[in-house]
């Protein structure tokens, strides 16, 4: 039986081997590169004290995210909880109700890719959010390499948003503004006034 020679040709087409295109991933761009390595040198360390991470520890058992009788978790916590999964934790814990609010988190997560989208799915979230201090939104290679300072002054600035609170570190905000006070409103001193 013969092919017609429609047939022919569209079995040519089914069998003939097409060329390949390769897509660029966009996270591989020069734009791409140069805006991340922006960012990444934006981020300024402030040392954490004993009293923000005795807070922040104690806010985070009253949540029921680790227990009280944990020893030296103040010292030992940033190495443990490199790969993200904590401030997952944390958002969906006060924010989700009853529904998670940041879903695919890789709980064991040992490869880098992992820990990089856990912690992408995490800043990508607080980001939406004006209030939350963006200092370290944008420390996502501090945070994973275990840096001690960055991951407590994360925390104390989760602390902050969620107690509805100005953290000291934002530089958005002054001491004047912390009070929510107009600036016009406050009087001048001047020698000739008393009071």
């Amino acid at each position: 039986m013969e092919m017609s020679f429609r047939e022919e040709q569209r079995s040519r087409r089914l069998t003939a081997k097409r060329p390949k295109l390769r897509r660029e991933s966009p996270y591989t761009s020069k734009s791409f590169r140069r805006t991340y390595e922006k960012y990444e040198k934006i981020v300024e360390i402030d040392p954490v004290s004993k009293k923000q991470k005795k807070r922040v520890l104690k806010w985070l058992s009253s949540i029921c995210l680790i227990k009280d009788s944990i020893r030296h978790l103040d010292k030992t916590l940033h190495k443990i909880c490199r790969n993200g999964v904590i401030f997952t934790d944390i958002i969906n814990r006060i924010e989700g109700r009853n529904q998670a609010v940041i879903k695919g988190i890789n709980r064991n997560a040992k490869k880098s890719s992992y820990i990089n989208a856990n912690y992408s799915k995490v800043m990508k979230h607080l980001r939406k959010i004006e209030k939350v201090n963006p200092r370290y939104l944008y420390a996502e290679k501090q945070l994973k390499e275990g840096n001690h300072d960055v991951f407590w002054g994360f925390l104390d600035d989760l602390w902050s948003y969620y107690h509805n609170k100005i953290s000291a570190y934002d530089k958005r905000y002054n001491k004047v503004d912390a009070f929510f006070v107009d600036k016009s409103l406050l009087l001048k001193k001047d020698k000739s006034q008393s009071f």
